[in-house]
């Protein structure tokens, strides 16, 4: 048997951790947004790979390291006929002190997923966000 992770959870309490959300959060978001909003999303995992390659080979290129993956909320245009306004999600890598881009002017101000103030990681702005997850489908 394989090592298992840090930071996984059972199947219960992923599916209680949704409950909770749907109770709180997502009922009343739709309820006052007019509208089902998305919920869930899946990414295929060749997919994640391909891009965790694309972050580690731009990494290099530019002496990042203790890299991570920020996942963020967004919403799609209202003109988007078919997506509506509705809530999406995209990647963002991000590493420890990216302090080649804090001192380049054209990257300041540029806040994207980071408005939490993440002290621990920084955006990478010099690498492209991913955004090609598919809409979930049921619950957990």
């Amino acid at each position: 048997m394989s090592t298992i992770p840090e930071g996984l959870i059972s199947t219960k309490e992923a599916r209680k951790c949704q409950k909770r959300y749907l109770t709180k959060k997502y009922k009343p978001l739709c309820k006052k947004i007019g509208f089902k909003d998305e919920m869930q999303f899946t990414f295929p995992l060749e997919r994640i790979k391909e891009y965790i390659a694309y972050i580690e080979e731009h990494a290099k290129e530019e002496g990042y390291e203790d890299l991570g993956l920020k996942i963020c909320l967004g919403a799609y245009k209202k003109k988007s006929e078919d997506k509506g306004s509705k809530t999406t999600v995209f990647l963002v890598p991000t590493a420890k002190n990216c302090k080649n881009h804090k001192k380049n002017k054209q990257f300041k101000n540029k806040d994207v997923g980071n408005e939490t103030n993440d002290e621990e990681s920084d955006n990478i702005y010099t690498a492209r966000a991913m955004n090609v997850a598919g809409l979930g489908g049921g619950f957990y």
